[in-house]
């Protein structure tokens, strides 16, 4: 259930930023899968 950011890369990347941000804020489990890539990177 990952949001299509395809379609918007083009319009404005600072709202793609600040969308995606807002709204891995509310999946725990996608905290968790970034924080281990920044961990293993």
């Amino acid at each position: 259930m990952f949001p299509d950011f395809s379609a918007y890369t083009k319009k404005n990347s600072k709202f793609i930023c600040f969308n995606f941000l807002h709204w891995s804020c509310g999946n725990s489990n996608f905290q968790l899968i970034l924080i281990v890539l920044l961990v293993l990177r």
